[in-house]
């Protein structure tokens, strides 16, 4: 009986979409709304139309299907904006309590804080209701129906995919799940994936400062960001919070003894892209699988058809997958097109169309556009690509200088990203005037300080790169984007929904406005009304792309023939290639059969199956995806050399004993011999190759030797300046330019150096160290190498003391700047003598507290609640 009223109800509820009336009703709202936004000829509904649309809105408030739910919030939001003064306000407020209600989205009516209170019957049927969804543990935060069904499924299962909106808070949900077990006393660990470091950051200070709290120390658990052997195991009291990119994981699983009882992958699409951090994420819960058979694993993803494609290969006794179409917020689509017709129209979600609303001027400026409607209200730019964010921003900032004022607080901002970068940044001075933008290289304590400034509305206007879809959030009205392509590949449409789902984040706003410009000059292939009409994308993993018919001979040949170089084909890299080789390699060679090997060997006759297995059965492989069978070859081979053995240059005093140093000589010769074993010329491109590798060697001598990056970038500003050498200005297209001391040119440096310490430093060059670190580690039959170069150039320093601290959660300035003070002899010593388990001092808390630098007070709160024990108070 409940399945057939179920099915009535959906039959019900499916004609919704054809009633006229209500098309007409609701394209006559959003034109409504549409002309309050934009300023033009207003629009009005009459009381009946206003009323008709209440009860349309209340009616699919109980629709089963989740997109009209949110039209349903979509519709009281909206109608609440345009008559906010009008005399059928409460009414509309009364309609709004029920929907939101019915919608289980008690967070957004605590933010839209409707003073309006119900008769007795529907407060009590309402407050029963929400009863369900209040999260016991918090004092004021409510689950949505969809969070609460998501979060009860992670006991319920082994193995559960689902996806949702951006919206929905996703990674909110596996928070409080992680709190919920913690409250219960439950013992055991636990790993939380995500694809960037600036995800791992924001993570990190929620779930310390925010989420977790006194808890960590209570329950004796820790938030570990990098995966250091030493830290853990040395700890051995407590349990731990893991939050990793999937690289960073599967390094911790090669040595990490202990179990992981709960894995959870957030951004789990990134699984599906075509480059070599896909199969990092197969791997790591390959190996996580193999070590941990009994433990639970969460995919977690952003408007995916068939969330349950991450299930597919998992060996797991039971597995759930569940899709979510209802968002919390909605946006507004708007196409701004100069290209065929000056308009302005709104995207209709129930007709697909694209509905007129304003004629534009015929000299229609686009920057003018955004500035009056980002008047009290903050707004986000996307332009894709570092060099046309920071040119556009740098546009806006000339254009709208004089009519912005500095803000106090930012001008504060400004300075410190003077003193930490550089006196001429473009965003010391874009910054005092509420404009900024937002690029994966930028040092983390400036980046955290950048987003919370948003947050807080001090910064009005952000211009943003791709890194805006990696998952950081902001609470932005109005989002802006000038172009269909992400990097240099039209948008799919599940990037074009993670971008726009950016818009009206759940605690700040119910609804926000995005701008698709379509301008003369945007030569885009994919058109918008493409995107808008997308259905969600039903994704494919990446090894079903990669081992496509159409791909296996650009594996297998390099293969069979040994060279192990193998070359880009289609959107698929070199790298890739290599990193699918080498795991069927070691897949051959341990008789472990995995799809990857299944479908490799499918491609190849008996003869050539049998000479591999018997070309595998000779040779050492390395069990690092990233290195070919010839790179592990060479670098065995250099470290067992009798004559002249791959070593690491050992640091020393330098002359006033003032720090540890190396030979600057040393650390060249290090870097030639690592091209040549590894073939960087071949493998690598740009700064890694032998061209480069000058450049490489000074950036890197200075990075380790502790220097600050406002020191690093003006060395090599000088450097420029005195020898007028050429650099890219652009690098699409490739434009040189020598070097001429203007404003643009230290800009460009300052982008580059940046950028190698983001993407050079940190991680290719982190990425080989790790590995020969590890085999020199074999090699001498210890755990722990003295003098590991891993983790100076993971850490940014040859200090034992600075790594020790940043160990245990300070940033790299902030170490450096407690080290220095000690050494010097301050009136605030911070490191004073004894020792903890985990560190060879004790830190003074009160010095610390009330020192001169904000950024090592602000870590010191971190620290302080995830290890205490560091202190003496």
């Amino acid at each position: 009986m409940e399945n057939k009223n179920n099915l009535l109800k959906s039959a019900i509820y499916d004609q919704f979409q054809l009633n006229n009336v209500f098309i007409d009703l609701y394209t006559k709202l959003l034109k409504c709304y549409s002309s309050k936004l934009l300023h033009s000829e207003t629009q009005m509904l009459d009381e009946n139309e206003i009323k008709k649309l209440l009860r349309f809105a209340d009616l699919l408030s109980y629709s089963p299907y989740g997109w009209q739910k949110t039209i349903a919030q979509q519709i009281v939001v909206l109608l609440e904006f345009i008559y906010k003064d009008s005399v059928l306000n409460d009414v509309i407020k009364r309609y709004e309590r029920s929907v939101l209600s019915n919608c289980t989205n008690y967070i957004g009516l605590n933010c839209l804080d409707i003073n309006y209170s119900p008769d007795v019957l529907s407060f009590m049927d309402q407050e029963s209701t929400k009863s369900i969804f209040k999260i016991g543990f918090e004092k004021d935060d409510y689950f949505f129906e969809n969070q609460k069904e998501i979060f009860d499924s992670f006991d319920k299962y082994q193995a559960v995919s689902f996806s949702a909106p951006t919206s929905l808070g996703k990674t909110f949900i596996i928070e409080m799940f992680i709190k919920s077990k913690m409250i219960e006393n439950f013992k055991g660990n636990f790993a939380l994936v995500v694809p960037t470091k600036a995800l791992i950051n924001e993570i990190e200070k929620n779930l310390i400062e925010v989420k977790l709290n006194n808890l960590l120390h209570e329950k004796k658990y820790r938030v570990v960001t990098s995966p250091n052997d030493l830290f853990v195991e040395k700890d051995q009291d407590s349990h731990f919070i893991f939050v990793f990119t999937p690289e960073r994981l599967l390094y911790l699983l090669s040595s990490f003894d202990k179990s992981i009882d709960y894995l959870f992958i957030d951004e789990a699409y990134k699984m599906s892209e075509h480059d070599s951090r896909s199969l990092y994420y197969s791997e790591s819960i390959k190996m996580f699988q193999k070590k941990n058979p009994e433990s639970k694993i969460v995919f977690s993803s952003p408007n995916l058809e068939n969330p349950g494609i991450f299930l597919k290969n998992l060996n797991v006794a039971n597995k759930s997958e569940k899709r979510v179409n209802y968002s919390p917020v909605n946006q507004i689509k708007y196409l701004v097109e100069t290209k065929k017709e000056n308009s302005i129209r709104v995207y209709n979600e129930i007709t697909n169309e694209l509905d007129f609303v304003k004629r534009l001027e015929p000299k229609f400026d686009s920057l003018d556009f955004i500035f009056n409607q980002s008047k009290d209200k903050c707004s986000l730019v996307y332009c894709n690509g570092l060099e046309k964010t920071i040119e556009k921003a740098d546009v806006f900032f000339e254009k709208f200088k004089e009519k912005l004022e500095d803000v106090p607080e930012l001008v504060k901002l400004s300075k410190e990203i003077q003193e930490q970068i550089h006196e001429d940044y473009y965003l010391a001075k874009f910054i005092k005037k509420g404009i900024a933008y937002h690029v994966g290289y930028l040092p983390n304590s400036l980046r955290e300080k950048i987003e919370q400034a948003f947050k807080k509305k001090l910064i009005k206007i952000m211009f943003c790169t791709s890194t805006l879809m990696e998952g950081v959030n902001f609470p932005a009205d109005n989002l802006f984007i000038f172009t269909s392509k992400r990097n240099t590949e039209n948008m799919d449409s599940l990037s074009f929904k993670n971008l726009i789902g950016r818009i009206g984040r759940i605690n700040y706003s119910l609804y926000g406005n995005v701008f698709l410009f379509n301008l003369n000059k945007n030569v885009s292939s994919c058109t918008y009304k493409e995107l808008l009409d997308s259905s969600p994308k039903v994704e494919k993993l990446a090894l079903d792309e990669i081992l496509d018919e159409k791909n296996k001979d650009s594996i297998i040949n390099p293969i069979l023939e040994k060279t192990f170089k193998f070359e880009k084909k289609d959107k698929i890299d070199a790298e890739t290639y290599k990193s699918v080789a080498n795991i069927y390699l070691n897949e051959l060679k341990s008789n472990h059969e995995s799809e990857i090997s299944k479908r490799i060997n499918a491609g190849l006759s008996k003869d050539q199956l049998l000479e591999l297995k018997e070309y595998v059965s000779s040779q050492e492989l390395s069990d690092n995806m990233e290195i070919s069978p010839n790179q592990f070859f060479n670098l065995r081979n250099a470290i067992d050399d009798n004559e002249n053995p791959l070593v690491y240059p050992i640091p020393h005093k330098n002359k006033d004993n003032s720090r540890m140093t190396v030979e600057y000589d040393e650390l060249g010769n290090l870097l030639v011999r690592m091209s040549q074993i590894f073939d960087w010329d071949f493998y690598e491109h740009g700064d890694l190759n032998s061209n480069s590798l000058r450049l490489t060697t000074r950036l890197l001598y200075e990075w380790i030797s502790s220097k600050n990056i406002k020191t690093i970038i003006q060395g090599r500003i000088d450097y420029l300046s005195k020898n007028h050498l050429p650099i890219y200005v652009t690098r699409h297209p490739p434009l040189y330019e020598h070097y001429d001391d203007s404003l643009k040119h230290k800009n460009v440096v300052i982008r580059d150096v940046l950028n190698f310490i983001e993407n050079t430093i940190l991680f290719k060059l982190t990425n080989y160290f790790r590995f020969v670190s590890k085999q020199m580690k074999e090699k001498q039959g210890v755990k722990y190498l003295d003098n590991d170069w891993y983790e100076y150039i993971e850490y940014g320093t040859i200090d034992p003391l600075m790594i020790q601290l940043q160990r245990i959660g300070y940033k790299r300035d902030s170490a450096r700047f407690i080290v220095d003070a000690s050494k010097k002899g301050s009136n605030h010593p911070f490191l004073l003598s004894g020792k903890t388990s985990l560190t060879s001092f004790k830190l003074d808390l009160q010095a610390l507290k009330h020192c001169g630098d904000e950024e090592t007070r602000e870590r010191t709160d971190v620290v302080l609640i995830n290890v205490p024990e560091v202190f003496i108070k």
